[in-house]
Order: C-alpha cells, then structure tokens, then sequence
C-alpha cells in the first residue's frame, strides 16, 4: 500500500487487497464487497486529481509512511493487524496527519490479503506534534474531578 501511495500508482496500492473486500474510508464511508479494480481505479482517480488534501496540498503531493503497530492470529490464515499511518505533504513535510488502520488479513494460496479495512483519523492531543483535530459533540466530563481525559475513551494507549 505504501508503495503504491507513493508512486501514485493505483493498482499497485489496491494489489495489498482481496479480490473482494471491505473498505472504510477516512471519512466513514462504508464501501461492501468492493473489488481490487474499483479500488485501484478509485485511487488512481485520488492521485490524478486536483482534489485538495486535509493537509492542504492535493491528494497527489501526499506522502505516506506506513507502520504495523501489532498483529493478532484469529486463526493460522486470518490476521487482525493494526497500522499507524503518518501522512505528509511532500512539498511542506511539517504538515502531517497520523492515522490508525485496522485490517482483518487472510492468507489465500499463500499470500496475505486485506479482506477488511477501515482508516480513522488520530485525534490530536496536546502532547501531540500532529495529528487531526476533531471535536467530539455531545461529550462531556460529568465529573471534572477525576480529571478524565476524553481522548482516554478513543485512543489505545
């Protein structure tokens, strides 16, 4: 995936996925029993366009560092892996974003495959040098004096 992000290439970045796979995208849209090829297309589609980036850049100038944080075997063949996402804009690295992938893997004939994927944003916290900054509606801390801390109930530690 990283590969094909950054090469703009992509049937290379949808070559990671199933034939036939789940995706959740950034923004929460649910896309069932999506194919390798809309994936691929969709994503050519995203790099070869003039659509501007959360970053500020367009989608096209958007580099990606991708990291397994763990893995966790349902099965010998099916695989729960977590991925931190670090987006940049190539021509202002300073400008990040992190987010967090959950994939549900399966080995098919032998090579691991995404049948399931779902990309969230990371919540900037204040220690943070960046992140995305989302404010959570309806979210109060009934009991100020515990001092609980709203990103605690979202984010593994």
């Amino acid at each position: 995936m990283q590969d094909g992000h950054n090469s703009r290439n992509g049937k290379l970045f949808a070559s990671a996925f199933a034939r036939e796979h789940d995706y959740i995208v950034i923004d929460g849209t649910f896309l069932p029993k999506i194919t390798r090829q809309d994936n691929a297309r969709s994503h050519q589609e995203l790099y070869d366009s003039d659509r501007t980036s959360s970053l500020g850049g367009n989608l096209g100038e958007v580099g990606m560092q991708l990291n397994v944080a763990k893995i966790r075997f349902l099965t010998p063949a099916i695989a729960v892996v977590h991925i931190q996402s670090h987006s940049y804009l190539e021509s202002d690295p300073d400008k990040k974003a992190k987010n967090i992938i959950t994939t549900v893997m399966q080995k098919r004939e032998g090579k691991w495959e995404i049948v399931a994927f779902h990309n969230a944003p990371v919540q900037k916290r204040e220690e943070d040098d960046f992140g995305f900054v989302i404010d959570i509606e309806g979210f109060e801390d009934e009991n100020a004096d515990t001092n609980v801390n709203k990103n605690e109930y979202f984010l593994p530690k």
